[in-house]
């Protein structure tokens, strides 16, 4: 065969017995190429996690995103801003008791409004 590894060389035949420094060198080469993938296999592991918190952290985000739609969309609606007005009227009287009626005729003039130019 004639193969050489780091200056040692093989045995020719297939009969002969590999001799002990081809085998120590043979060992050493194979064993810095294992340290190699293992710190590949590591760095991947890394990666892979930071990716996971990503992910976690971008559908975490997109949740909460989305339940403060849901939120801003049900606050701004006429229903519960006529609600609001008068529950205001109730609880602290005085000046918001007297302003509701005109109050809720001009949230009823935003409302049709916004229906026509939608």
């Amino acid at each position: 065969m004639g193969n050489e590894s780091a200056g040692v060389q093989q045995p020719d035949s297939i009969d002969s017995e590999p001799t002990a420094e081809y085998l120590k060198t043979q060992l050493e080469s194979m064993t810095l190429l294992n340290n190699t993938y293992l710190k590949e296999i590591k760095d991947l592991q890394k990666q892979k996690e930071y990716l996971n918190f990503r992910i976690r952290s971008s559908l975490i985000y997109a949740a909460e995103q989305a339940k403060r739609n849901d939120v801003e969309r049900f606050r701004s609606s006429y229903s519960f801003r006529v609600g609001e007005t008068i529950v205001d009227a109730v609880s602290k009287p005085g000046l918001n008791t007297i302003l509701m009626p005109f109050r809720i005729i001009k949230l009823m003039f935003e409302f049709i409004s916004s229906r026509k130019s939608s």
